[in-house]
């Protein structure tokens, strides 16, 4: 006994700092049965057969819901399993879709670069050609004007 601990001088089961009173253990005209247990005892020390009975029908069912439990959370692990692998697939596709976009976008890019300086050497041999028929057409103008004038 520690020092904090007084002697019980009735018998009397004593309460701890929580108020809790314990278990007064087995009593000796009940065939051994503990108060708190659940399991009673007849007059002459039998074990109550209606009590058993529940006790273990409960036990049982208990059981039956933990193994219910057990299997769905399989399920649900195989589930999640399966979730994450196409979580992942799905990622990966993702990220290959993506790198597939930079590289078309990078394509895309050339080719407007490209497009758009076909398009200056387009407009630079449009504006060659007015001109030399622009100086073409004056020429002749002015062979025409002069044949005009010696008519």
């Amino acid at each position: 006994m520690s020092s904090n601990t007084k002697p019980n001088p009735a018998n009397k089961p004593q309460s701890d700092a929580c108020g809790a009173t314990p278990d007064a253990g087995p009593s000796a005209n009940t065939g051994g049965a503990s108060a708190n247990t659940g399991g009673s005892t007849d007059a002459g020390g039998t074990p109550d057969a209606e009590t058993g009975t529940l006790t273990y029908t409960l036990f049982q069912e208990i059981t039956h819901q933990l193994e219910l439990i057990s299997l769905n959370i399989s399920h649900q692990t195989s589930d999640l399993a399966a979730h994450r692998q196409v979580t992942v697939a799905q990622h990966e596709f993702l990220a290959t879709q993506g790198d597939v976009i930079r590289q078309l976008q990078a394509q895309l890019e050339a080719l407007d670069i490209t497009v758009r300086n076909k398009m200056r050497l387009l407009e630079m041999a449009l504006r060659t050609g007015f001109e030399i028929i622009h100086n073409t057409l004056l020429a002749l103008m002015g062979k025409w004007l002069n044949v005009a004038r010696k008519l």
